[in-house]
């Protein structure tokens, strides 16, 4: 008998995040549909094949009306639609429909709401900025919602059916909700797309341009070292990144978002890859790039600590330490972390990694 299985997974899927990526390697490796809100044909350049995969939400609104992305969340949480034998869930709202949906599912939690725990401080003080009613409506709708997310996650979903991306992530499921999870499945990285060419000279970096990034560190840190620094991907600070840049004179290049073959090519090319984000729960980025030979700059906390080490990275702590960092790593010696980059990669393979997802899916199954 061929077990069907379906992803949910209610994203935008309108770049090369790691969350889509991951539900997009599932898809691949699993031969599995993939529910999600919005999806566009132009997702097949940074996702080949995708538009044949995908299932998004009917849209009550055009893409382009503005409204609280939590409706269409909720929506896909509890769409009529999804076909399959086993539910993959890949978000902590899809998660609610466990409540009328009796099949069989594995959660795969990337972390727990980070803007309920962890993360809750910086998120306030930005909603503190907004309009009155903006910033009411805001606040009441966070806390209903994170009385909720504490309730059904430490109440009624079954540990044992949820598998985190890292051990950080386990930890931090582990202590806010009181319970430990089956185990760990690290993201998928399909590291056959990626090579290793000559450096060119650049440091580079891609992803969401958003606060939590701290893509101004590397700015700052970069600032008047005579080196470059390449910045794939968009994101709401954008502008302010840039006015930083001219401010401190550092060279920098923002590209935007780029395809899929871009972004390959751009991994290959660099000197070293510049990771900055706070408390990242993995990271799939710096994979990327240990799999193309290239090293990492890396902030010494979160997810990139389960699989960076002295021999395929420079670990730094705040601006001061990355300028060190960017000076530390010469063409020479990042040429000679080469092998060790590559080597470190191989152990998220996505073709391996999809295989141990099927393994607690079939374990479940019985």
């Amino acid at each position: 008998m061929v077990m069907e299985i379906a992803i949910l997974h209610p994203a935008f899927f309108e770049g090369n995040n790691g969350a889509e990526r991951f539900a997009y390697e599932m898809g691949k490796h699993l031969k599995a549909d993939i529910y999600t809100v919005r999806f566009t044909s132009k997702m097949d350049e940074f996702y080949p094949g995708i538009s044949n995969m995908v299932h998004p939400l009917k849209m009550r609104f055009p893409d382009s009306f503005s409204i609280y992305p939590w409706e269409y969340y909720a929506r896909s949480a509890l769409r009529r639609d999804v076909k399959g034998d086993f539910l993959l869930i890949m978000s902590n709202f899809c998660m609610y429909r466990h409540s009328f949906d009796k099949r069989p599912y594995l959660y795969l939690c990337h972390t727990p709401e980070r803007g309920f725990y962890d993360l809750k401080k910086p998120l306030m003080d930005r909603i503190n900025t907004w309009p009155f009613v903006s910033r009411t409506m805001a606040k009441t709708s966070m806390a209903i919602r994170g009385k909720l997310d504490h309730y059904y996650f430490s109440k009624v979903v079954d540990p044992n059916r949820v598998v985190t991306n890292s051990q950080l992530v386990a930890q931090r499921y582990e202590r806010i909700y009181g319970k430990k999870p089956r185990g760990v499945v690290y993201a998928p990285i399909d590291t056959t797309r990626f090579n290793n060419k000559d450096s060119e000279g650049f440091f580079f970096t891609a992803g969401g341009l958003r606060q939590n990034k701290r893509v101004d560190w590397q700015i700052k840190a970069i600032a008047k070292t005579g080196e470059k620094l390449v910045v794939a991907g968009d994101g709401p600070e954008r502008k302010k990144l840039e006015k930083l840049a001219k401010k401190t004179g550092a060279k920098v290049e923002f590209l935007g978002r780029v395809g899929d073959d871009e972004l390959v090519d751009l991994y290959s090319r660099c000197r070293a890859f510049v990771f900055t984000a706070e408390r990242e729960d993995f990271g799939m980025a710096p994979i990327e790039a240990l799999a193309s030979g290239k090293p990492v700059l890396s902030v010494a906390e979160g997810g990139p600590l389960e699989y960076l080490n002295d021999k395929n990275s420079f670990m730094f702590s705040d601006v001061k330490g990355l300028n060190k960092a960017i000076r530390k790593a010469d063409e020479d010696v990042c040429n000679q972390m080469k092998k060790a980059c590559r080597r470190s990669s191989k152990r998220y393979d996505s073709a391996q990694v999809a295989k141990r997802i099927l393994k607690h899916i079939k374990a479940l199954m019985k």
